[in-house]
């Protein structure tokens, strides 16, 4: 194996004597030939590290998740009523369609818990197209389940949890009259 030779930076080809120019001051770097990314006239090793530097530096400023579309975005729920009827509509934070396979609404004991299921829904044969904009509550798609399915009471409030995307939830209180109070969806 050849011996590494030095040279100082920014004179090439290195001196014949480098350690007169390392005793005058000047710090010498070590000559390994050309680096095979930027091709200059350095140690592959210190290209490589700059490089590691700078791709370090980009990703822990420049990379956005929301802009790059690394993750899957969540899902938003939205809630509303139709004459005696309650509709849930499903998309992505970014407003894209998505396909839900599984729909969950339980009633709400307190903050922190969750009481019993009020209905589940859940899709059973994965060829089928899945519901994808909005979902009547009690109604039983093709091609899914209902293991259970209770009547929404007022008074109560309830959350519908939602698979597809990266998932969602979104609480909802039915007032006496049979009002909504929504609160706020699972997107930031």
């Amino acid at each position: 194996m050849r011996p590494r030779t030095r040279f100082v930076y920014g004179s090439w080809p290195p001196p014949s004597n480098s350690v007169v120019a390392a005793q005058r001051g000047r710090l010498p770097i070590y000559a390994g030939g050309h680096c095979r990314t930027c091709r200059h006239p350095i140690d592959n090793m210190i290209c490589r590290v700059k490089l590691a530097l700078v791709l370090c530096l980009f990703l822990a400023v420049g990379v956005d998740c929301r802009r790059f579309r690394v993750s899957d975005p969540g899902l938003k729920i939205g809630v509303t009523k139709t004459g005696g009827e309650y509709f849930f509509s499903f998309r992505t934070c970014r407003g894209q369609r998505v396909e839900i396979p599984w729909i969950n609404v339980s009633r709400r004991v307190s903050c922190a818990k969750n009481g019993s299921t009020q209905c589940e829904v859940a899709v059973t044969d994965a060829s089928i197209t899945g519901i994808s904009d909005h979902w009547r509550y009690g109604e039983v798609p093709p091609g899914y389940v209902v293991k259970k399915c209770e009547p929404l009471q007022a008074g109560y409030t309830y959350e519908i949890q939602a698979a597809g995307a990266a998932g969602g939830d979104r609480t909802f209180t039915l007032k006496q009259d049979g009002d909504l109070i929504v609160g706020p969806d699972s997107c930031k």
